[in-house]
């Protein structure tokens, strides 16, 4: 990314910090939320296969 802004004429410290940012809020917001759909869907698993066990 610095090469690319040093290229366009774009203030490099800017460009780095942005992109510092952006990594640090996907590192800090995916595996939350990764956890968080991966306990809704065995949730949801587990739920339909007891009522698929109950039916029987």
């Amino acid at each position: 990314m610095g090469i690319i802004a040093q290229e366009v004429n774009a203030d490099v410290s800017t460009v780095t910090s942005y992109q510092l940012f952006r990594m640090a809020f996907i590192y800090a917001t995916v595996p939350p939320l990764l956890k968080l759909v991966l306990k809704l869907s065995l949730r949801k698993k587990d739920k339909n296969r007891n009522v698929k066990l109950n039916v029987k």
